[in-house]
Formats: C-alpha cells, sequence, structure tokens
C-alpha cells in the first residue's frame, strides 16, 4: 500500500486536546504549551508509518481508522484495527532514556483519517519535564515487558523447534535406518563375491589373479584415511603415469577410484608380478579395469553409509537441541548440550573458524533446562562467531572448555579471538536492549537472555573479560542449582 498522502495540515486548538483521554486532566499551561507544538493532519487512506522508519512522531487517532501491522518474514501481519477515539500510535517511547531510533510496527489508514502530530522529540522532552517519576516507571515497565517477551518468545521458538524436530525424526529415521541396512548388505552382498562383466572375459588364470588382488584391495579401503589433498594428487599422478605406461585405457578415470581406495604404485607392481607369475601379463588392462570397478562401487557404498550416519548424528543433536520427549528439568551431561549448540551453529562457523573442545572428564551430571541452556550456548556462539567475522580477515577460533570449578559446580568457558570488546562495552553486555550491532542487525537480547538462563533460571553466574583479541564469558553452575528451593 503506498504512503498515506497529507491532504491538509492545521494548527491544534487547546479545546480538542482537552477533548482527548490523554490530556483531559492537563493545566491549562502545559496544554497550551501542546497545542503550540503540535500539528492536526488530515491523511487520505495509506500507510502512516512504516516498520523500521525512523521514529519521527507521535500520533493520536481524532477521526478515522488505522490498522497496526508487524513484519513477520517478508510479509506484514496486521496485529489489530480500531476506530477509538484517542488511540495513539508511533514514536510511543520517545520518553525513555535510548529511545528506538524507528518504529517497530507500521500503521496505515485504511480510509481518510484525522490525526494530531506531535515531534518525537518534544514529546519525550514533554513527558521528561512534567512527569519524571511516571518516566522512570514507565521505563521499568518496558524494559521488564520486553525482557519477559523475549523470554517467552524464545521458549515459543524451543517448543516450536521440539515439535518440528519431532516430526522430522518421525519421517527420516525410518528412511535414514533403511539407508544404512541396503548399504551394509549392498557391501555384503559386494564382498560375498560379486563379479562384474569385466571379470567374466578374463582368462581362468587372470580370474584367479584378479579375486585375490580384488580381497587385498577390499581390504585398503578401510585404511584408507589420513592423506592430504596434496597427498592424494600426487598419488593420482603416480597410478596414471604407471597406467600410461603400461598401455591401459582411459587412465584418468581409473586413477583417482584406485588412489581413493587407497591403492598406489606399489600395489599396481604387485599386481603386475601376479599376472607375470601365471603367464597372464596382457591381462593387466582388464585386470585393473575391473579392480578399479569394484572399488568405485565399494566407496559409493561406503559413501552412502557415511552420509546416512551423519544424517542419524544430526538428527540425534536436533533432538538434544531441543530436549524432546523430556520434562523440563532434567539430568544431562553438559558436553552433549554444548555439543548440541555447536553442531545447530555449525552453519555458521565457515572454513574460516576453528572450534575447539577442551573438555574436562569425569563431570557430573547437571540438573538442568536443557532447551534454554541450549539456547544460551547458542547465543553465546553467536557473538563469538560476529566478532571473529569482524575482523580484518574474518577468521579465527572458538575454543569451549569445562571444570570442575569446585565441588558441585561445572564451570563452562567460551573464548574467541574475535575483535574484543573496549571496557565500556564489557560492563554492559548483559544489560537488555544493548548491542554494539548496527540498527536492524541486532536488538542486544543474546547475552540478555543467557544471563537470565544461566543467573536467573540454574543460580549461577555468568561473567565477561576481553583482551585486545580475546574474549571469554565465563559460566559456573550449580549441578543441582536448577531444583525448586524447599
Amino acid at each position: 500500500m503506498l504512503p498515506a498522502a497529507v491532504i491538509r495540515e492545521a494548527p491544534v486548538d487547546a479545546r480538542l486536546l482537552r477533548s482527548l483521554f490523554l490530556f483531559e486532566t492537563l493545566p491549562p499551561q502545559q496544554l497550551e504549551a501542546l497545542a503550540t507544538n503540535t500539528v492536526l493532519a488530515d491523511y487520505d487512506a495509506g500507510i502512516v508509518f512504516a516498520e523500521g522508519d525512523p521514529a519521527r512522531y507521535f500520533f493520536i487517532l481524532v477521526e478515522g481508522e488505522l490498522a497496526v501491522s508487524k513484519r513477520v518474514g517478508e510479509r506484514d501481519v496486521e496485529t489489530s484495527r480500531t476506530t477509538h477515539r484517542g488511540t495513539y500510535c508511533g514514536a510511543t517511547a520517545a520518553f525513555i532514556e535510548h529511545s528506538p531510533e524507528n518504529y517497530s510496527l507500521s500503521v496505515r489508514a485504511t480510509r481518510p483519517a484525522r490525526l494530531v502530530r506531535m515531534a518525537a522529540d518534544f514529546f519525550g522532552d514533554f513527558v521528561r519535564a512534567h512527569y519524571p517519576m511516571a518516566v522512570h516507571l514507565l521505563q521499568g515497565m518496558i524494559v521488564d515487558h520486553e525482557g519477559v517477551h523475549q523470554v517467552v518468545d524464545q521458549q515459543h521458538r524451543i517448543q516450536a523447534a521440539g515439535t518440528l524436530t519431532a516430526g522430522l525424526m518421525h519421517g527420516l529415521n525410518n528412511p535414514v535406518g533403511a539407508i544404512s541396512r541396503i548399504a551394509a548388505q549392498l557391501r555384503t552382498r559386494h564382498s560375498g563375491g560379486h563379479h562384474n562383466g569385466i571379470h567374466r572375459r578374463l582368462s581362468p588364470r587372470a580370474a584367479a589373479v584378479y579375486d585375490m588382488l580384488r580381497c587385498e584391495s577390499m581390504a585398503a579401503v578401510h585404511i584408507a584415511v589420513g592423506r592430504s589433498a596434496l597427498q592424494s594428487a600426487d598419488r593420482e599422478d603416480q597410478i596414471d603415469d604407471w597406467l600410461v605406461h603400461r598401455g591401459v585405457d582411459e587412465s584418468w578415470n581409473i586413477a583417482p577410484v584406485l588412489a581413493a581406495a587407497g591403492l598406489d604404485v606399489n600395489w599396481l607392481q604387485h599386481a603386475a608380478a601376479a599376472l607375470d607369475q601365471v603367464d597372464a601379463s596382457c591381462d593387466i588392462p582388464a585386470v585393473v579395469a575391473a579392480v578399479a570397478d569394484d572399488m568405485e562401487t565399494l566407496l559409493l557404498i561406503d559413501e552412502l553409509a557415511g552420509a546416512s550416519a551423519e544424517a542419524s548424528t544430526l538428527v540425534a543433536s536436533a533432538r538434544q537441541y531441543s530436549q524432546l520427549d523430556s520434562s523440563p528439568l532434567v539430568e544431562s551431561d553438559v558436553h552433549d548440550l554444548l555439543d548440541s549448540a555447536l553442531t545447530v551453529m555449525s552453519a555458521a562457523m565457515d572454513t574460516g573458524i576453528t572450534v575447539r573442545r577442551d573438555y574436562a572428564h569425569g563431570l557430573p551430571s547437571l540438573v538442568c533446562y536443557a532447551g534454554e541452556l541450549n539456547q544460551a550456548w547458542t547465543n553465546i556462539l553467536d557473538n563469538a562467531v560476529d566478532a571473529i567475522h569482524a575482523t580484518a580477515t574474518g577468521e579465527g577460533a572458538i575454543t569451549v572448555r569445562t571444570t570442575l570449578a569446585d565441588e558441585g559446580v561445572i564451570g563452562i568457558q567460551i573464548c574467541d579471538n574475535g575483535i574484543g570488546m573496549p571496557a565500556g562495552v564489557r560492563d554492559r553486555v548483559f544489560l537488555p536492549f544493548f548491542t554494539t550491532k548496527p540498527v536492524g542487525e541486532g536488538i542486544g537480547m543474546g547475552l540478555d537472555l543467557a544471563w537470565r538462563v544461566i543467573v536467573g533460571m540454574h543460580r549461577g553466574t555468568l561473567n565477561a573479560a576481553s583482551d585486545p583479541g580475546e574474549t571469554r564469558l565465563s559460566a559456573c553452575l550449580p549441578i543441582r542449582g536448577a531444583e525448586p528451593v524447599r
């Protein structure tokens, strides 16, 4: 919908303001001051102000109808509609310290409307000057309301994630299990004597050598690990050179398969010697091609099994993260909780970020609200990722460390070597709405929520320390701190 055009503007009569419930008890002097700094504006149908625009004005409805909407994803969702005279909107929090710079909602006139309009700066100064105690009360209420709203919203998201994960697990576990079983059966059948078409074209003596080499090469697949990309490329080149020298066709296709299966030039020399012993050296190209064909099939089967196992691990991490099928207060392994949060954050931790785990052994189980703790770890990790991305290279490391800080107390430390925090920032990071991110990129509730969960719900402690190039968020959690006080 297009912005609402202002049809006409006029001065406001103090008697009109007196008729609005917001101002009906104001002393005459204050009412005149308001009237002097206020405009009566007639708007055509359309957007009066949009969410995210600079919060410049405070509006009061005199005539017409207003619809309020909130952006959800890519859509604007209407939340209310009113014709009530005296309804106010716009820069309603202009009187608080560090008031929002942008409108948090959109308001449109559904038909031509008449509005009282006053500048946000004037409205804020007026309220602070004449109602200082009310300002303090309202500011406290707004902060508490937003804090409760954020906590409840996070809880709803956790519950929604749990519901979604339950459906995904129900849908994924069966096919993932089936894929794993199929991969195991294919490997068993392949190991049990499957012969490809090339094998049938070999002479009996060459076929016997092929069967021996096939068994040896299948064992090599299991140990073909730990090589760097450069080592693999060198091995492929060496195999390709040997195959070309022996007149093997399509060596460029065979060499990568043999190298991936853990075979090398020494194995090829062994194969050639075995064929020479039975006077079947002319079958070297066919035998090598047959083994390569077998190895390619086996590698694909192993890749299928590996992908199935990875999917199962991700589903298990999602279940651990959302704490499905558990009571609100559970006994958990703190390392399982941290690992599930790291798994959830893995997409944000691109190749430029290294994760290091320094976990203490033998830690006791933690009685906790696991879903909420996972959200706290996620918020802390998210800040660490942002701090690393803000460096010149965008690369760095996150270290997650656990200790037995004291008898019955588990210590958790999350460190990053990002841009660090100045002292003035460090002292305020746990305050609600405090953020160093640009407008629109953060609302300053992530570490506040972490503080509420760790300190408020679990009776622990949470502290921040930072030096140039290193930031440490340290939490201490009593193992039974979340239990109700008896």
